[in-house]
């Protein structure tokens, strides 16, 4: 028999076992988040109309600008592209940016 084929099949089978197991830690880090979402948002407004950096969950990265509004569950944020909603449960870190000349 061609072992080689059942050697791929098992490697991409584990991969996607992988993959949903991130994707369920995932979620239940952001169910445990959104417990405590009052305090974030709390946060979030007093750092409204300054210039900050957010990073949010996993491998997506930060967003940098200057914070326009938040609600209960989007945060609005005017960066030099244009205007950014994120979800306020993908929400990691906050913190102010100094200005860039």
């Amino acid at each position: 028999m061609n072992y080689s084929m059942y050697i791929a099949v098992f490697l991409v089978l584990l991969v996607v076992l992988m993959q949903q197991r991130r994707r369920r830690r995932t979620m239940r880090m952001i169910r445990k988040r959104r417990r405590n979402n009052c305090v974030m948002n709390e946060l979030l407004k007093g750092l409204t109309g300054k210039n900050c950096r957010i990073y949010v969950v996993e491998s997506v990265g930060s967003v940098t600008g200057v914070i326009a509004e938040v609600s209960e569950r989007w945060v609005a944020v005017d960066t030099k592209k244009g205007r950014k909603i994120i979800n306020a449960d993908y929400i990691v870190q906050a913190e102010e940016a100094p200005v860039r000349s």
